[in-house]
């Protein structure tokens, strides 16, 4: 199944992690993508809920206008 990639919608880090492993992977991954309100976010970068530029890590801030940002 592929998920539908919008130019407007923002496009999530790659070391952006949550708890549910049923989220497609392959193409670039929004931040709707498989998105749950109680989901709990974590870098690969720092293997916490900060990320290396000492922010907290959530699909909504980590996009390609964060400094720590990885395609």
């Amino acid at each position: 199944m592929e998920t539908p990639h919008c130019e407007d919608t923002p496009v999530v880090c790659r070391r952006l992690r949550a708890k549910g492993a049923w989220v497609p992977y392959g193409e670039p991954v929004t931040w709707e993508a498989g998105y749950i309100s109680t989901a709990i976010f974590w870098c690969l970068g720092t293997a916490d809920v900060i990320g290396p530029d000492d922010g907290f890590v959530h699909p909504h801030v980590c996009v390609k206008a964060r400094t720590c940002f990885c395609t």
